[in-house]
Formats: C-alpha cells, sequence, structure tokens
C-alpha cells in the first residue's frame, strides 16, 4: 500500500550507505516497528515542491478526488522527514497520496503520488508514478501488488489503477472494501509495514542480495503477486 515512503527510500538510501555486505539484523533495524501519524502543514515543510504539490493537487481534485489530510510520520527509528497529502474518492473508493521525502542526507527527493484501493482477504493494490526501487522488489508480499508508471499523467494512472482492480475483483471474487476513513488507511500501512519486514526477515541475506543485483539489472515496474498465474491464464485465451 503507498504510504509516505519512509520505510522504502530509507532502507534503499541505507543499502547505499552501508554497501553489499552486512548483517541482516542492521538492515531490519531501518525499518520501523511503530509509525505514528502526525497532521501538518505545508508551511512545515520549506524544502517542498510547492508547485508540484498544487499541480498534483489541481488534478486530483479534477478527478473528483477530496482532500482528506497532510501528514507526516513518526517513527522509532531515524529516518528523515517527509510530508504526505491524502485524498478519497468516493465513488471509485480509494485513495490517492501525494509524497515527498527529505532524507537525512540532504539528497532531495522528487514529489509523486500513488493511488491505492484495500480488498478483501489482505489483497491491495498501488499504483504510482514513482520509479521503482530494489526495496519494493525484495520485501514483495504475495498480495500487496504494485506497478509504476513514471512518466505517467494522474488521470492516467487512476484509469490503470481501476483497470488492474477489476481484474482482481473479477479474477479473485473478492470485493472492494468501502471504508475510506483515515483509520483504515493508516491501520493498512502498519500490518503492511509489519508483513513486508517479515518477509524480509524470513530471507537469507544471500537471496536478498541475489534479488538486488537482479533489480538492477532489469527494474522492475510491476509486482502482480499470487495474482500474476490468473493474469497469464486470462492474457492465454
Amino acid at each position: 500500500m503507498a504510504s509516505i515512503g519512509y520505510p522504502g527510500d530509507c532502507l534503499r538510501f541505507f543499502f547505499f550507505r552501508v554497501g553489499d555486505y552486512g548483517p541482516k539484523r542492521r538492515i531490519l533495524a531501518v525499518i520501523p516497528d511503530r509509525i505514528d501519524f502526525l497532521s501538518v502543514k505545508p508551511e512545515d515543510f520549506p524544502e517542498l515542491d510547492f508547485d508540484a504539490l498544487r499541480n498534483y493537487t489541481e488534478a486530483l481534485e479534477a478527478l473528483g478526488f477530496s482532500f482528506a489530510l497532510d501528514y507526516t510520520i513518526k517513527t522509532d527509528v531515524s529516518l528523515g522527514r517527509g510530508f504526505a497529502r491524502l485524498f478519497t474518492h468516493a465513488a471509485h473508493l480509494c485513495f490517492v497520496e501525494i509524497n515527498q521525502l527529505f532524507p537525512m542526507d540532504e539528497r532531495r527527493i522528487p514529489m509523486r503520488c500513488s493511488f491505492g484501493s484495500l480488498l478483501e482477504d489482505n489483497w491491495d493494490l498501488s499504483t504510482g508514478d514513482r520509479e521503482p526501487e530494489f526495496v519494493s522488489y525484495i520485501w514483495r508480499h504475495p498480495r500487496m501488488l504494485w506497478s509504476r508508471h513514471p512518466r505517467a499523467s494522474p488521470a492516467e494512472l487512476l484509469a490503470k489503477h481501476l483497470e488492474r482492480r477489476q481484474q482482481m475483483i473479477d479474477g479473485l471474487h473478492i470485493a472492494l472494501l468501502t471504508d475510506l476513513s483515515l483509520e483504515a488507511y493508516f491501520g493498512k500501512i502498519r500490518k503492511g509495514n509489519a508483513e513486508r519486514k517479515a518477509v524480509l526477515e524470513s530471507k537469507s541475506m544471500t537471496i536478498i542480495f541475489t534479488e538486488m543485483n537482479e533489480f538492477r539489472r532489469a527494474p522492475k515496474y510491476e509486482w502482480l503477486g499470487d495474482f500474476a498465474e490468473i493474469v497469464r491464464n486470462q492474457d492465454s485465451r
């Protein structure tokens, strides 16, 4: 599920900082166990890309999305600062988040957006315009699907998201969850973070670094998890 980006981005920067070697406990240590969500104002972040925030906001409001909250997160590990703006859509029953991260090494990360939907049986779908990152691949979860489309507009992202979501509903015979509350969204982020951390914990360092190198050679722009076989069967018909 899309989130403010701290766990994924900061794990990526951690790898770049320590190199390709080190005990797994050092990797797990930068993934938070506790995440608190705090209401903020854009003015609290002078480094924020205000032009991009305005452009994304106008585009999403034109698509019928309604503002829900500007927020940041506080965790039990030091991961830098970040800003997120969350929207919901009453008809499409999905979320979209604009976010920008400000890591401790002062590297500038561009603002991007990601659409998210929650479905039955712990399935979820995320569709965004950020470049794919290897951490999303090495801690991938079989029921947390995602795709990345770096040059797509918000309207194009929404269309891709709704198309894939309908395929999931039809192929898996599951229903869309209709709760668009902050509690539902933040609860899913917390649960997803814990489950992805467990995925990493279950892997050996050999597997982790093998997958990192696979991703570096050929970045993955989509992860379909356990749904992939259903898609293959549909495509072969």
